[in-house]
C-alpha cells in the first residue's frame, strides 16, 4: 500500500485493521521515519508494554500533538 509507506502532507487519516497487540506494534514500526506515534487505551498496562516497544520519536497517549 503505498500511501503506507509514503510521507503524506496534509490532513489523511490512515486506518489499519490488526489483529494482535503485537502485529499492530509490527505495523507502526515498519517506517523508515518513525517521527511519532498515537496511543488511544484505557489500559495503563498497556501504555506500558506499548510504548516501551514503539521506535518512535514522540508517543502519545490519548492525544495527539499537544
Amino acid at each position: 500500500m503505498a500511501v503506507y509507506n509514503e510521507e503524506i502532507f496534509g490532513a489523511v487519516l490512515l486506518v489499519i485493521p490488526f489483529d494482535t497487540e503485537d502485529e499492530a506494534i509490527d505495523i507502526a514500526n515498519d517506517t523508515t521515519m518513525g517521527l511519532a506515534a498515537g496511543l488511544f487505551t484505557k489500559d495503563l498496562a498497556r501504555v506500558y508494554r506499548v510504548v516501551d516497544r514503539l521506535h518512535a520519536g514522540n508517543v502519545y497517549v490519548n492525544t495527539f500533538n499537544d
